[in-house]
């Protein structure tokens, strides 16, 4: 019963709508507006008669309800109709919206509808009413307007001036273009001009200025410095009328803040350049087409040879010595011919001494000539200094030269040797000594260990060999060298050996040590020839100020020099400037490569040392190396048994390493030494043997330089986990590669590739005895 009653109620509702539909049509269509009706629970649509005046359709034939008439809409202006509608109906409001429809013919018609929908008893939407109105013409007048508008605006923003419009009276900005909006970063519409563009705080005298405001539509023009904006502007004024009936003001600034800056500099740059010629050291002549004296200036005027009132108006014979008029003359005839510059130099003799002089020579435009003449005595002096200095910089090229390609060729040529060394040595601990395959076997060992010393000797020049140092004696290491120094001499020479008895300690690298030594008494051998005598010394030498400036150019400071002179033939100055290039011998084809200097130069710059060299054909030769002394510092002794191997005692030890051949021989040695042994070719690899492998790890070896991750990113991570685990870096990279400076971290343990069982076996032993 009481859905009958509402379906009544509903049914009246209906009829007393359609019969105010009807007649309010007729309202409207009277207007060229069409009403329309739309019942949601049915889906159809009642229109107006007008529809026809509209889309060219009959009211019935677009009857059909909401599907049909979204089919009409434009495909573009569909999802915004369809989205207003669902929001109308969620909330049965009101809108008024725009969009095209298409007419019965094909073409497009722009409309404004306006309507809302009718809830029921229940709030919900039963019913949606509304107008059409049709707006082509409004939409096609609005559109021109529009781009003429929008073209307008393009042509203000494309201008590089400030264009702005303020109101007269309330010095609110209207109108700014892009220019404006870019100098203040910012958009000023809507603020006070004086304000925004000058950063005051009531209007200047220029907002209330009468001339401007009572000027009608005249342009007043004015400069102004505007002190927020740093800038100087040409203002373009005028009274223009706004849209909506106001005068306004309408005025371009343009930006001559670089014309004035320009200007500025002009004028300073004419007083600099007056006061320069004025204070210029040059002497500055000026020639007519006669060779006349017409002008000159000179701040020092001694240096000319007559007074300089004596020029004006005299000819260049009555003033230059006899041997300058023709070159002169020759030299400003040149000048007027070309128009070129034309330079030259020329000396004058004095009371025995001798001043240089350099003429520069140029055209004026009042068709004389200018000659700016320079004394150049100071500057002739130091060329040979330049030169002597151009001279060293070629040869530190050279060195840095073949340093590049003897650490180039250092990390592969390592990891090859490494392979044969370790092999060799494995090889001869399988055979017997009795075997006929022992003597190969230690012939390439032997190679290999000659090899591996060329490559020390080729980092150690390249000053990229990492080395270790350690607080010694310098006499201690001498000591430990004389009897395999003497054997290197032979018994013709002698050897002589002068420790300086209260030397300080030095902090180098012990084994570099023995190879300057081994270095320079073979070249002592070499010079002396037949028989004769090598002294080597050690002494303490304090080097101040005054010794610092003389011929060695030391730094001040305490120093620890080592000297290694010699009785043999001694070098000229030719030899001496080349003998630490690389490559660069004296003797024979076959009898030297080169590198024993050049290697020794490189050790001692990696030490930071100096080396200085003394000598004269026939006298000999002496070189004295200096190395920083370390004064009150101690000694630690470090015994190590270098007959016995040690063996490990099952420790397990991770070996990370991306050379194959390099994994495996270093695999195979530890074993042999009595270690367990695990592998990762990579940094990956590595982290999951750390995380997943059962027992303890002792020790990882790990590579330096690998893909993926470098060996103290790697050794960092897995000691996160295992803490108690010890580390061992090694490497065939050259220093620099390494570290920065090209030595190894003070409490880091690090062994260079290629390393012969021995090495690895004492390194080994050495970080697990640690701590």
């Amino acid at each position: 019963k009481e859905a009958l009653e509402k379906e009544k109620r509903i049914s009246r509702s209906e009829a007393i709508l359609k019969e105010l539909v009807y007649k309010y049509d007729l309202i409207v269509e009277a207007s060229g507006q069409v009403v329309y009706e739309y019942i949601v629970s049915t889906g159809g649509i009642t229109w107006g008669k007008s529809i026809n005046a509209i889309l060219g359709y009959q009211p019935e034939e677009i009857s059909g309800g909401f599907e049909q008439w979204m089919e009409l809409l434009h495909p573009e202006d569909l999802p915004g109709i369809i989205r207003l509608l669902t929001e109308a109906e969620n909330s049965c409001g009101y809108w008024d919206e725009r969009y095209r429809i298409r007419h019965k013919d094909g073409h497009y018609v722009w409309i404004r509808e306006r309507g809302f929908l009718l809830p029921d008893n229940t709030g919900k939407a039963y019913c949606q009413v509304g107008m059409l109105e049709d707006i082509t013409q409004q939409k096609k007048s609005e559109d021109a307007m529009d781009f003429e508008r929008r073209q307008l605006l393009s042509i203000f923003d494309s201008i590089d001036q400030i264009i702005y419009v303020t109101d007269t009276f309330t010095y609110e900005i209207l109108f700014a273009n892009k220019c404006l909006k870019d100098q203040l970063r910012k958009n000023p519409i809507g603020k006070l001009c004086y304000k925004e563009l000058q950063g005051l705080t009531e209007p200047c005298s220029f907002c209330t200025n009468s001339i401007i405001l009572s000027n009608g539509g005249v342009p007043y023009k004015w400069e102004y410095y505007n002190p927020m904006l740093k800038q100087t502007f040409d203002i373009v004024d005028r009274i223009i009328r706004w849209p909506d009936g106001r005068d306004v003001r309408f005025e371009i600034a343009i930006d001559i803040t670089e014309r004035k800056r320009a200007e500025k500099a002009l004028r300073e740059s004419e007083e600099r350049n007056r006061a320069i010629l004025n204070a210029l050291p040059d002497m500055i002549f000026v020639f007519n087409r006669e060779y006349l004296f017409t002008d000159f200036r000179a701040s020092e005027t001694e240096k000319l040879l007559v007074s300089p009132e004596l020029f004006i108006g005299k000819h260049i014979s009555e003033i230059l010595p006899p041997e300058l008029v023709q070159m002169t003359g020759e030299n400003i005839e040149s000048v007027f011919a070309t128009g070129d510059m034309r330079i030259y130099q020329y000396s004058i003799t004095q009371d025995d001494s001798v001043r240089y002089y350099e003429s520069r020579m140029v055209l004026k435009s009042s068709g004389e000539v200018l000659a700016i003449v320079r004394d150049i005595t100071e500057s002739r002096e130091s060329e040979e200094e330049k030169l002597r200095l151009q001279t060293q910089l070629i040869q530190a090229q050279k060195m840095e030269s073949v340093g590049r390609l003897a650490g180039g060729i250092a990390h592969d040529f390592n990891n090859m040797l490494g392979a044969i060394t370790g092999y060799s040595e494995l090889a001869l601990r399988k055979v017997d000594a009795e075997s006929p395959a022992r003597p190969y076997l230690e012939e390439i060992l032997k190679t290999a260990g000659r090899s591996t010393d060329l490559t020390r000797q080729l980092l150690a020049f390249a000053r990229k060999q990492v080395i270790e140092p350690k607080i010694i004696n310098l006499n201690n290491t001498v000591e430990n060298m004389l009897v395999m120094l003497k054997r290197l001499i032979g018994e013709n020479i002698t050897l002589e050996w002068k420790p300086f008895s209260d030397l300080w300690p030095v902090n180098v690298d012990p084994a570099q040590m023995d190879q300057i030594l081994a270095n320079l008494t073979i070249n002592a051998r070499d010079a002396i020839g037949n028989s004769g005598l090598i002294s080597i010394e050690t002494m303490n030498r304090e080097v101040d100020e005054n010794y610092s400036s003389s011929a060695e150019k030391l730094p001040p400071g305490n120093y620890v020099v080592l000297m290694v002179s010699d009785t043999g033939a001694g070098m000229d100055q030719a030899t001496k400037e080349k003998i630490f290039e690389p490559f660069f011998t004296t003797k024979e084809l076959g009898h030297g490569t080169g590198l024993g200097l050049a290697t020794v130069y490189g050790i001692i710059q990696q030490n930071k040392g100096y080396i200085n060299v003394y000598s004269e054909p026939g006298r000999g030769t002496s070189f004295k190396i200096y190395f920083p002394g370390l004064c009150g510092e101690t000694i630690r002794s470090e015994a190590e048994n270098i007959d016995l191997l040690p063996r490990g005692d099952g420790e397990t030890v991770l070996i990370v390493e991306d050379e194959p051949a390099i994994v495996e021989i270093t695999k195979s040695i530890l074993q042999e030494l009595n270690y367990t042994v695990i592998t990762a070719a990579s940094p990956a690899e590595a982290l999951v043997c750390g995380s997943s492998y059962e027992g303890g790890i002792d020790l990882l070896i790990t590579d330096i330089i690998m893909p993926e991750m470098n060996g103290r990113d790697l050794a960092t991570e897995i000691s996160a986990e295992r803490p108690d685990i010890k580390v061992l870096f090694m490497s065939g990279y050259t220093a620099d590669v390494i570290a920065s400076q090209g030595i190894v971290e003070k409490g880091i343990s690090f062994i260079q590739k290629p390393f012969s069982m021995k090495d690895i076996a004492m390194k080994i032993n050495s970080v697990l005895e640690k701590g």
